[in-house]
């Protein structure tokens, strides 16, 4: 049996969003902001990377399938601007499980967004394309 390109785009989707899905999600459960009721590990139930893994699977293959439909046309953007980007995606979710209060947190997302549309020179729907 051959293997194919798009088998091992889902492959990296999948291992991609489980790691990381699964390591922010145990920063939530870390800092208290979230708990399962029957931890295994870390603090976290067995499914959560499956269901990391999946949405990832389903958002990043989904897309491209989608945008035609859509009318839209994403220009592919080089590998360092997509990371810088999500750089921005990963602090706003970091400020998400801190133990602030709700109008602090709403303070910070402001100010994390404003600053992303501003170097970016566009908003958090169009992140990566």
């Amino acid at each position: 049996m051959q293997s194919t390109g798009k088998g091992w785009a889902i492959c990296w989707l999948f291992l991609v969003g489980a790691t990381f899905g699964t390591a922010l999600d145990a920063f939530h459960v870390y800092s208290k902001v979230e708990r399962y009721t029957v931890p295994v590990f870390f603090g976290l139930a067995w499914w959560v990377p499956f269901l990391f893994g999946g949405a990832a699977v389903a958002i990043g293959y989904s897309h491209p399938m989608v945008d035609p439909l859509l009318h839209q046309r994403r220009i592919p953007y080089r590998l360092l601007f997509s990371v810088g980007e999500l750089t921005w995606v990963v602090l706003a979710y970091l400020v998400s499980a801190t133990s602030l209060d709700s109008i602090a947190k709403v303070g910070l997302m402001t100010f994390i967004y404003l600053n992303f549309w501003l170097l970016a020179g566009r908003g958090w729907q169009n992140l990566l394309g």
